[in-house]
């Protein structure tokens, strides 16, 4: 059975609904030229502090710019517009926009609230307003969009298999069934959702239950291939999943921990062969006791060729090495954006190198993934400390040049890898 669910979406009760803006965005992104026959041009661009889901290119390089709500919102018309002067004026992408051409503005929603209609009838602006849903039919799901103007409909088959209730599904674990008992109601959900998934993706797959652990695989012999795993510890669930290492294709397989929200966010922490992963653990302490120590240094008041502490900027390098007078090494920086960040930091020596040895093997584990980054919230949360994602959008400053939100996924994109490759090796 192949899985083709990558669509962040759910049941909530009678309908179907993505299960948050960023899985509507992604859907949208991945499909504008099926739906509006529109060339993807960029995501979440901040122009002067204002920031847009999505611009994209008509056919004749005019810009269309799509603002995007999974709920009733009053204020899209707000931001479409504050976004529409920002681009006017600061005219981004010269080379392939034509601003001689139109600004189309495209407000995209579940349902319009009669202040939309409101606001848009004493605008100057036009805004075209297209209402979407997700629509059962004949076992399959659609993605069905209308122009509320001209009635204009766009429908698109949406990728997700749906399974017909299995009634056989056995008896919660023991274990599993009181840790859940002190779990926040959608983290139960979340969890009951994602077993039902996998029980009921191949008639052979089992649930294997241990003293605080639950697998699924074929069985309970030493030569059994798993795919997930619950595991309890100190009153919390822990999810791994068997993931290939580097690729889509390639043939080793190991068992990896996540972390998750609980509401579409999902990263890979690490690998772990058994137990809840101790190595993921001791650098996570490392890097918990980095940003306490980095929490409220940033000094921006110093001038960036002004001595303090140990380091100064080298000018007749131009200013692309950082040169700390404790041990005479340079530190090389890709753009002087970072350089001028790390000039700002007001700590030590050793902090500010292990600063950047971990903020840089973050960037390269970004660059080099294929299916997935491994990283800890940790890690994140430690560039954050340094330089906000906020001052990062503002700026247009990615450290190290990637855009560290970008690697979260949706649990069900790694449960569905898992179950392939699971299958693929049974």
């Amino acid at each position: 059975m192949e899985i083709v669910n990558r669509v962040g979406i759910r049941e909530n009760g009678e309908i179907w609904e993505f299960i948050n803006e960023v899985a509507l965005e992604d859907f949208l992104w991945d499909n504008l030229e099926v739906l509006f026959d529109l060339i993807p041009l960029k995501r979440q661009l901040n122009i002067n502090g204002q920031i847009c889901d999505i611009l994209a290119l008509d056919r004749d390089r005019g810009l269309v710019i799509l603002e995007l709500k999974n709920t009733e919102d009053r204020y899209i018309l707000q931001q479409l517009t504050r976004y529409y002067d920002a681009v006017i004026r600061s005219k981004p992408f010269p080379d392939q926009i034509d601003y001689a051409r139109s600004i189309r503005l495209v407000a995209i929603k579940p349902q319009f609230h009669r202040d939309n209609y409101t606001d848009r009838q004493y605008s100057k602006l036009y805004f075209e307003f297209w209402q979407f849903s997700i629509i059962e039919s004949n076992r399959s799901l659609f993605f069905h969009l209308i122009n509320v103007d001209n009635q204009e409909i766009k429908q698109l088959k949406i990728p997700y298999e749906l399974k017909v209730k299995n009634e056989n599904i056995p008896t919660l674990p023991a274990n599993l069934s009181r840790i859940l008992a002190k779990c926040p109601l959608e983290q139960q959900q979340e969890i009951l959702r994602i077993r039902e998934k996998i029980l009921t993706f191949d008639k052979r797959m089992q649930e294997v239950a241990t003293a605080g652990s639950i697998k699924y695989g074929d069985g309970n012999t030493r030569s059994s291939k798993f795919c997930a795993e619950f595991y309890i510890d100190k009153g919390k669930i822990l999810i791994f999943l068997w993931l290939p290492l580097k690729s889509s294709t390639g043939e080793k397989i190991s068992r990896h921990r996540l972390w998750t929200d609980w509401n579409g966010k999902t990263l890979v922490e690490g690998y772990a062969n058994s137990g809840i992963g101790t190595n993921i653990n001791a650098h996570d302490r490392i890097v918990d006791n980095l940003v306490n120590k980095l929490n409220g240094k940033r000094d921006d008041s110093r001038g960036y060729h002004r001595r303090f502490r140990a380091y100064y900027i080298d000018s007749r390098h131009n200013g692309a090495k950082l040169w700390t007078g404790l041990n005479n090494r340079s530190l090389v920086f890709s753009s002087a954006d970072e350089r001028d960040i790390i000039i700002g930091l007001n700590a030590s020596a050793a902090d500010i190198e292990k600063y950047i040895k971990i903020s840089k093997s973050v960037a390269k584990r970004i660059r080099e993934s294929n299916l997935f980054t491994i990283i800890t919230p940790k890690e994140i949360e430690l560039i954050n400390t340094v330089v906000t994602f906020e001052e990062q959008k503002e700026k247009k400053i990615f450290l190290w040049d990637v855009d560290i939100q970008s690697v979260y996924k949706s649990l069900d994109y790694f449960i569905d890898i898992a179950l392939e490759r699971w299958l693929s090796r049974i």
